[in-house]
């Protein structure tokens, strides 16, 4: 039995919402453990590396390299990006849509722009422009996971927030 589109839509917003949320709470945490406050149980145990699929590009491609696991990613990041991988390929940007907080952030900025402007809403860019611009998304993204590999760090740590916080507060 096939779940109805509105179920899912419903499911998949509790998704989005639960792991903003923790997000949200685990890095609020890391920052006041990193400001004294002590809390009733360790921080290794609550890690944002377990849902980050791009820090398990880095540690699997040192996996192989040098058969040994990056100690600051954690070891769940690997399984995920190889997940990550499959679904994207059998179901579209699953990860992307559901699990990631800067995919739930930017679909809730784009509500907020067909609030704003309900006339003009994604007609900003013209159309002849904007064909060519949805593929460099893949360029970027092919570009992103083959210097990750090569150079088994994450390429664009400075220009992520998420991956600033996680890698900077261990």
């Amino acid at each position: 039995m096939k779940l109805k589109r509105g179920k899912v839509q419903r499911i998949r917003k509790i998704v989005q919402l639960v792991f903003f949320f923790w997000v949200v709470t685990v890095i609020a945490l890391s920052e006041a453990v990193q400001n004294g406050l002590s809390l009733p149980f360790s921080m290794e145990t609550v890690s944002l590396h377990a849902i980050c699929p791009f820090g398990g590009v880095v540690t699997l491609w040192n996996l192989i390299k040098d058969g040994v696991l990056i100690r600051k990613i954690h070891e769940s990041a690997v399984v995920l990006a190889s997940l990550s991988v499959i679904l994207a390929v059998l179901f579209g940007p699953v990860i992307c849509s559901w699990v990631c907080p800067f995919g739930t952030f930017q679909e809730w900025i784009g509500k907020l722009g067909k609030r704003l402007f309900p006339k003009r809403y994604n007609t900003f860019v013209p159309k002849h422009i904007d064909r060519y611009l949805r593929f460099l998304r893949y360029g970027i993204l092919v570009w992103i996971l083959v210097m990750t590999a090569l150079s088994a760090t994450l390429v664009f740590q400075p220009y992520d927030p998420l991956l600033c916080t996680l890698l900077t507060h261990p």
